[in-house]
């Protein structure tokens, strides 16, 4: 048997897992978290604290490995250190420094295949958590970030055992439920070129008092804060651009399966499900009729039921046996999109007597490879709403026009 299909203290990739890292290979697809924190620590606290959650989380210092049986598999190595990189905050804003990250993948074979980088003055530091997709979602990042928030702060916190793909955690619950059929081939998405400029990044904030207002409308209305901010930014965008007037608009939506078990809450890996949905509507539809029917549209993917017919649907087509060429056909002629709004959620941090804390959070910033496509990251703390939208064809003005939606 070859040396690497005997690995120690590793786990295959889930099918998830499977498509980021195969189309991570014709496009980087790597993502960034972003995390303000009102003071700073030191430099070897924070090398400290990094190297004891690599150990509370073995995946956090592993690199992927090709298996001549077929699929990869994790391979958790002591030796390797995550980086940290340290820069002057204000020398850039930081949405220039996150989109430069998009820009430096990661080498898999040689791991890690996460990274740090700290934009530090005297009074703030704006972390900048970077990671492949493989071995992290954005919600798995929250939490590593909470995490190494309580290490920094003087908490010890015990290692974790490595938790198999949740198609394999759920594998009997989930046989008893029908595997569902890609959708058909509609217009086919294009690859963007590679190029050497980083994508377009910028961010806006919803304050505490609108946030919860607008948490209280939907609920008057029967929709849900993510149908709202996906109908203002397709409201917004048809303002400003012709095509998604002329054409439907595909709509992708990273769906949580962390809730289908309790291994999966503050594990390493991915734990989310595609949903998709194409949005016709009548050009005078209104806002929250739009709203209301877009979280209609997402009923079928979320609960437990959902999660385990997504996890039917990512097993049939992302096996051990998937070639890097047909998870690209797959990403470009069956799951593209135009507009992807990644949704974390209303996220808790612990330590809230803590001496330092982390203050916002935005993200996740990520772009797929698809051309024309424009990724909205949505992050609530603390009752304030942030938005970060990235793409290498900007829409001028729609963040502007989001928030105008959102005051209407």
């Amino acid at each position: 048997m070859d040396k690497n299909e005997n690995v120690a203290n590793g786990r295959p990739l889930s099918a998830m897992e499977q498509l980021f890292w195969s189309w991570d290979q014709h496009r980087p697809n790597h993502f960034v978290l972003a995390a303000e924190i009102d003071g700073r620590f030191s430099h070897e606290q924070w090398r400290q604290a990094l190297d004891s959650l690599k150990v509370r989380h073995p995946l956090l210092g592993a690199r992927i490995v090709e298996l001549k049986s077929g699929g990869a598999q994790f391979v958790p190595d002591p030796e390797l250190r995550l980086p940290i990189r340290i820069a002057t905050l204000g020398e850039l804003p930081w949405q220039v420094q996150a989109g430069r990250e998009l820009l430096q993948g990661f080498n898999t074979q040689t791991g890690p295949l996460c990274r740090l980088t700290l934009l530090e003055n005297d009074q703030h530091t704006i972390v900048l958590f970077v990671a492949h997709h493989a071995p992290l979602d954005g919600m798995g990042v929250t939490r590593l970030l909470d995490e190494l928030m309580q290490i920094l702060n003087g908490k010890d916190l015990p290692s974790k055992p490595m938790v198999q793909a949740p198609e394999l955690v759920l594998a009997d619950e989930r046989r008893l439920l029908p595997t569902p059929e890609l959708p058909t081939t509609e217009d086919v998405s294009y690859l963007r070129p590679l190029k050497d400029q980083p994508p377009h990044v910028e961010t806006l904030t919803v304050e505490a008092e609108m946030t919860r207002q607008l948490v209280a409308r939907c609920r008057e209305e029967g929709t849900t804060m993510h149908g709202l901010l996906t109908a203002a930014v397709l409201v917004a965008g048809r303002s400003l651009i012709k095509e998604w007037c002329e054409r439907p608009v595909r709509v992708a939506t990273p769906v949580n399966i962390r809730g289908l078990d309790p291994s999966f809450e503050d594990a390493m890996g991915v734990f989310m499900t595609p949903a998709r949905s194409i949005e016709d509507s009548p050009q005078n539809a209104q806002i929250w009729q739009m709203a209301a029917a877009l979280r209609h549209e997402l009923l079928p993917f979320v609960g437990r039921q959902g999660g385990l017919i997504g996890l039917n649907l990512l097993s049939s087509v992302a096996g051990p046996s998937l070639s890097v060429e047909s998870a690209l056909n797959l990403l470009t002629t069956k799951l593209s999109w135009d507009l992807i709004v990644t949704n974390l959620g209303r996220i808790q941090f612990g330590g809230e007597h803590d001496p330092l804390r982390v203050k916002s959070v935005w993200g996740p910033m990520v772009s797929s490879g698809l051309s024309g496509e424009q990724v909205i990251g949505v992050a609530t703390l603390n009752d304030v709403l942030q938005l970060s939208y990235t793409t290498y064809q900007p829409i001028s003005g729609l963040l502007t026009a989001v928030e105008e939606v959102l005051k209407q």
